[in-house]
């Protein structure tokens, strides 16, 4: 006996499908791109409103946990501002004409390469004594220049259970089964002092729990009521956009002879 969609199929009164391309476009969905464009700019208008301090905080890379870490331990006084460098520098002004407050506009320019905004009212002596003293510890990944040894010793690697045996062995571990427990055949060195790291190597790094990147976080430069400040740094990434434009012209100006010298030779 046919079922009743099947009755009304035949006899042409069940409905159509819906088909899967008809779709609602919310014609204001664009909105929510430049909602996030002045999300930014507003939080930094606003935090120098709330905070008497500004700090540009510079790192040769900000990780999650490594940002993470910084806003837990302010947690109660300060606030971190990270985004596009542009944007942050629309939010603090990108010239006098523009500037938030008085000064704020000299902070657009040392927005460069891996930088975050740190709005605090605690006073310059601590958290310049804070980041002197601050380091933490990640995981490697690939490219990093590795500054010690690591070797798996032959013997059982009882921290793994034993699904894992393939995934070790297919990095290049000489693993495999005994009794269920994962060993490692020989000892197998994972990695030399001054070794450029492997994807693999990288990847065996983690699974053992070895974190041999070190992340430093240096302030930059100073604002507070109008004043600005620039601050010593030890990174290479401290250059102002102006300074690095300068660099490119110059660079660009000097291949531009040495192909005028090549041509004329």
């Amino acid at each position: 006996m046919p079922n009743q969609w099947y009755q009304r199929r035949v006899r042409g009164t069940a409905p159509m499908p819906k088909s899967k391309k008809s779709r609602k476009v919310n014609l204001q969905k664009t909105k929510k791109k430049n909602e996030k464009k002045e999300k930014i700019p507003r939080l930094i208008k606003e935090s120098l409103e709330t905070y008497e301090n500004v700090f540009v905080l510079l790192a040769e890379t900000f990780r999650a946990t490594l940002i993470q870490e910084l806003r837990n331990h302010f947690k109660n006084d300060s606030r971190f501002v990270f985004g596009k460098n542009k944007l942050m520098a629309i939010g603090f002004g990108r010239d006098e004409g523009e500037s938030a407050q008085p000064n704020t506009w000299k902070i657009s320019d040392y927005l460069v390469g891996d930088t975050g905004v740190m709005f605090t009212n605690r006073s310059k002596e601590e958290i310049l004594k804070y980041f002197r003293e601050f380091s933490a510890f990640g995981y490697a990944r690939s490219g990093f220049k590795t500054d010690q040894d690591f070797v798996i010793k032959e013997g059982p690697l009882n921290q793994f259970p034993h699904s894992m045996e393939l995934h070790l062995r297919k990095l290049g571990v000489p693993t495999e089964l005994r009794a269920g427990v994962i060993y490692c055949r020989y000892d197998f060195t994972v990695c030399k002092e001054g070794d450029i790291l492997t994807p693999e190597n990288a990847r065996i790094l983690e699974l053992f729990d070895i974190k041999l990147a070190k992340f430093i976080v240096e302030p930059k430069c100073f604002w507070s009521n109008g004043k600005f400040e620039v601050l010593e740094t030890t990174l290479d990434a401290a250059k102002t956009n102006k300074e690095q434009n300068s660099e490119k012209k110059l660079t660009k100006g000097q291949n531009d002879v040495t192909m005028f010298e090549t041509g004329n030779k």
